[in-house]
């Protein structure tokens, strides 16, 4: 059986669409916990799963990495979201600052 390139590129978008979507759900998912931000832990966790979720979206489109970031930044902020929520506000800013680093080292290498 021989599949045309518009089958195949068919393909390919259902895959992309699919990795897009379990990419979402996740981070909707993680951001559920901390649905309607009331606290300013709250707040601060939220507004950095949105910046990984927007990584981890990005990713879809220009690579891998993006997506390795985003998922990295989004479980850490969970985990430091329920394991250390005193300390948090310093977590999270290590957090956003060493993915910002991370992701401009690493794509820099990627050339």
């Amino acid at each position: 059986m021989t599949v045309t390139r518009e089958e195949a590129a068919s393909r390919l978008d259902e895959i992309d669409t699919a990795r897009r979507r379990s990419l979402t759900l996740f981070n909707y998912g993680m951001a559920s916990r901390v649905f309607a931000p009331v606290t300013g832990v709250q707040v601060q966790t939220f507004i950095t799963l949105l910046v990984a979720a927007t990584y981890a979206i990005v990713g879809c489109w220009l690579g891998l990495r993006y997506a390795v970031v985003g998922a990295a930044l989004a479980a850490l902020a969970a985990g430091a979201f329920h394991l250390a929520p005193a300390q948090l506000p310093l977590i999270v800013s290590l957090l956003g600052g060493g993915a910002l680093v991370l992701g401009g080292v690493w794509m820099r290498r990627a050339r």
